[in-house]
Formats: structure tokens, sequence, C-alpha cells
């Protein structure tokens, strides 16, 4: 890349920074989620340009980075982003290009980060990036099929049964996801609902002017609240079990297909 990419607009594949800030998990979520979308957006690889203002005025970096974006690209993506690290030095001031490699699409966390959680998928549209629709993911993954076609002969099988099964798997995948938000949300709900009745009889106990009796009677129904929450909070986590079980078979039958459809 020559110094000509300072005259191009952000777009899909080409993301301008002023500064590296991985002082936080808050600023390394942004990093990864900009990689990770223009590595789903880009035809064959982009660039994140560090060191250059809005004005495309060279500001400079200070430090190497490599090390904790490498690190970080192994621990969030999925799969691992492949990132070309390079430095450059233009007017006596060093500014810091990143490769980022876009043949395994889609990219995706692949655990929790700040603002940004496991399955979560980002896309550029022009300089925007944004949360990836089911459609979009389907776009990412047949802009796959068709860059290994090129690359490949054909194979004698019935591609159009593949893909119509790849694609089905992928809609299911997402709808496995979805699910799994949803599962969680109401496990946070069930804990809040159990803390609140486990509060509730401190706060009954507390009481003196109730008889005994009254308390007991009390006592005995709060305990057979927190024994119906208590189990229906076991079986919103054997959902849930369930749930990314099936997540991983479908992921790996996917995969399964995909290298069935790519076999040389």
């Amino acid at each position: 890349m020559n110094e000509d990419f300072l005259q191009f607009p952000e777009n899909e594949s080409l993301d301008f920074k002023r500064e590296l800030n991985l002082s936080d998990k808050s600023q390394k979520g942004k990093l990864l989620r900009t990689i990770m979308a223009i590595a789903n957006s880009s035809e064959y690889h982009g660039y994140i340009i560090v060191g250059v203002d809005d004005n495309r005025t060279i500001i400079g970096v200070n430090g190497n980075h490599e090390e904790t974006i490498q690190q970080l690209c192994c621990d969030y993506t999925r799969p691992k982003v492949k990132i070309t690290y390079s430095e450059r030095e233009i007017d006596n001031k060093k500014i810091v290009i990143l490769q980022i490699d876009s043949k395994e699409k889609p990219y995706e966390f692949s655990k929790s980060i700040a603002d940004y959680k496991e399955y979560d998928v980002f896309i550029r549209h022009g300089s925007i990036t944004r949360r990836a629709s089911t459609k979009d993911i389907i776009e990412a993954y047949k802009s796959v099929q068709i860059f290994k076609e090129t690359k490949r002969p054909s194979y004698p099988q019935k591609q159009s049964q593949l893909d119509s099964d790849i694609s089905k798997n992928i809609e299911y995948i997402t709808k496995l996801k979805s699910k799994e938000k949803e599962i969680n949300e109401k496990i946070e709900r069930k804990n809040r609902e159990i803390s609140s009745i486990e509060f509730s009889g401190v706060l009954f106990y507390e009481d003196e002017e109730d008889t005994d009796e009254k308390k007991i009677e009390v006592a005995v129904e709060r305990e057979k609240k927190l024994k119906q929450a208590q189990a229906g909070l076991k079986e919103l986590e054997e959902e849930l079990s369930s749930n990314k079980l099936e997540h991983g078979r479908t992921l790996r039958e996917n995969k399964a297909l995909m290298d069935y459809k790519y076999m040389r």
C-alpha cells in the first residue's frame, strides 16, 4: 500500500484511526468490532490505518501494538481474524497499517467483551459499522463460496442442494443465537426473582408483631415459592445447555457441508 491511501475516503475496506487506545475493554471491543466488520465486508482484505486524523493529517503513533492486537483477535474472534501488522514512517512520523484477511467470513465475537456479546456479527456499509442481519450473514457465506469456486474445480455433486442445506443451517444458527439470548434474559429475571424471595424472608423475620403461627405460615409459603423459582431456574439452565449443544452441532454440520462442497 502506497501513500495514495490518504486520498481515499473511508469505506467497507478502509478505516482511519487517529490513535490506538487499548487501555480498557470498551476500547478493545470497539477495535475488534471494526476489525471484524471490515473482514466481513471486504472482498479479499481490508485495512485500518492508525496515526491519521479525519483531515488525513499524519499524527503518528508511539509504541508497538502488534502483540496486543494479535492476542485480542486470538481471544475474541471466531474464526480467528488473520492480521498483518506493519509500520511505516511518513514525514518522520510512524503510522500503523493493519491488513485484515477476509477469506473465512463471517467473523463473529467468540466471547463477550464490554458491550459486545458472543456471536455478535458486524458489517460495514461505507464508513458505517452496524450489526449484521441474517441476510447479511448468508451473503457473507456466499461471497466466500464464490471466492473458493474461482480457485477450485467444480465438484461433481448437486451444488444447489448443498447451497440450500448450508443456507438453512445458517438461518437455524441465527435462530439458536437469538434463543440463547432470550434464555439468558429469562435466567437473569429468574435470579432476580429468587433474590427477591430470599430477601422478603429476611424482612419478614424482622417483624416482631406477627404471631409464631403467622410466621410459620408465611415461611412455608415463601419456601414453596422459592422451590418453584429454583426449579424454574434449573429448567432454564438445562434449556440453555441444550441450545448450546444444538448450536455447536449445527456449526459442525455446516462446516462439514462447506468442506464437502469445496473438497479438491
